[in-house]
């Protein structure tokens, strides 16, 4: 009898890390996305989206936010997929900001960098975390916020 109580919470406990498992790879996004986008997060392929107003693009925070991401797409970032969005399509979670990066990947939390990125190390503590890489204290102290 006391092996069959054993057995039964040794059955009860697997199945219940079968169940948080699942749950954790079905996780769902908070934020709507198009059709297009969905598809490509539902691929498993990692998404930047970002947003800025036209008027910046004039800016030293613009041309520096604009080299890095080129350099990120350009170097570890290829196989990510990058798109320009309009911020009123997120106002829900970017709390009126015009200049914010939105870093998706199913299976992951969703993480919101509100301004323009000028520091490289976002990316490189982003990549990490969407590669299962362990993160250093450095990395976790680029990390953007998670919203979800």
């Amino acid at each position: 009898m006391r092996y069959l109580k054993l057995f039964s919470i040794f059955y009860l406990c697997v199945f219940m890390g079968l169940v948080a498992c699942t749950h954790v790879d079905n996780q769902s996004h908070p934020i709507a996305l198009s059709d297009d986008f969905e598809k490509i997060y539902d691929s498993g392929q990692p998404l930047i989206l970002y947003s800025y107003r036209d008027e910046v693009v004039l800016s030293e925070a613009y041309a520096d936010w604009e080299a890095y991401l080129n350099d990120f797409k350009q170097g570890t970032g290829q196989n990510y997929f990058y798109s320009k969005v309009e911020s009123d399509e997120f106002k829900s979670i970017v709390s009126g900001s015009t200049e914010f990066t939105l870093f998706l990947k199913k299976g992951y939390p969703v993480f919101l960098y509100d301004g323009f990125i000028v520091e490289p190390q976002v990316y490189t503590a982003i990549r990490k975390m969407l590669s299962k890489e362990p993160l250093t204290n450095v990395d976790r102290a680029f990390m953007p916020e998670k919203i979800q």
